[in-house]
């Protein structure tokens, strides 16, 4: 939460007054089978005396995976995630290079998973959060192991009412400090400056406005393709390139509303793996 929390205290505000956050007991349960199913505890002691119902001496492994990936997360953190790159020279450089490489991006998650753990059962715990970005677990770099580690090291929480209510805890903060904020706005193009090649407006609703900075969050080869003029795309960014791109895998949802209250029965997270895993991923990715 303190990612969402940072928001808050840049604006000088308890984010505390404006939505309510959580921490969840347990993480998931996870069904292998109908009568196959284990349950994911945040506690250290519970977590530990889960891995050995599994599997006798399997936490001794499973704890050193955490340490090498928290390791490569802190990296990841300090020299990556935190910085802002506005120049080849702020990446392309002999420390940023050595940092790099000290995350191993090369391995592949499936790899790393395998080398700390012996059974399958845990293997397949520590594995499918690739899928939360449309990526096989199998193909994935470890860097992604992040995923897991962050559920495992730092909890998982629920904001009161969902996410939309961070939404509207974003929304009222912003309107505090005086943000105009425009609905029912189809933005149909970014405007860019052709002597200075960056954005300087937005064609709103058939208008042009002309604004001091635009940050754009849209999918980029819709927003290359559909927002900007092609006379306007980076040169290395080319209609047919951008057409030929890899696209990670989508997701199906449902919504499906009932008629009583499940808690007592499910937790509010549940990760139900199919009879043949491997054979169901491939079929996705292959």
């Amino acid at each position: 939460p303190e990612i969402y929390r940072d928001v808050f205290n840049y604006a000088q505000k308890n984010m505390n007054d404006y939505l309510e956050i959580k921490q969840l007991s347990h993480i998931y349960d996870i069904y292998f089978s109908e009568t196959d199913q284990i349950r994911v505890p945040t506690d250290l002691a519970q977590l530990r005396d889960m891995l050995e119902s599994i599997e006798p001496n399997s936490t001794h492994g499973f704890m050193s995976f955490l340490t090498d990936i928290y390791e490569r997360y802190e990296i990841a953190r300090k020299y990556f995630l935190e910085r802002t790159f506005r120049k080849p020279t702020d990446f392309y450089n002999p420390f940023t290079i050595y940092q790099g490489m000290k995350l191993k991006t090369f391995d592949k998650a499936d790899n790393l998973i395998e080398k700390y753990v012996d059974n399958e059962k845990i293997q397949k715990m520590l594995a499918f959060q690739t899928l939360y970005i449309g990526i096989d677990p199998k193909r994935s770099p470890s860097l992604y192991s992040i995923i897991p580690m962050i559920e495992l090291m730092f909890g998982v929480h629920f904001i009161k009412g969902g996410m939309y209510s961070f939404v509207r805890a974003l929304q009222t903060l912003n309107e505090e400090l005086g943000t105009q904020i425009y609905t029912n706005a189809n933005v149909e193009e970014i405007i860019i400056d052709g002597r200075y090649k960056c954005a300087e407006g937005l064609k709103v609703n058939g208008h042009i406005e002309k604004y001091d900075k635009i940050i754009c969050t849209a999918d980029f080869p819709y927003a290359t393709s559909s927002l900007i003029k092609n006379e306007h795309h980076p040169k290395k960014y080319t209609t047919q390139k951008i057409d030929n791109m890899d696209y990670s895998c989508s997701a199906f949802l449902m919504y499906i509303g009932v008629d009583k209250d499940l808690s007592e029965d499910i937790l509010l997270h549940n990760v139900i793996f199919s009879k043949d895993f491997d054979n169901n991923i491939n079929e996705i990715f292959s």
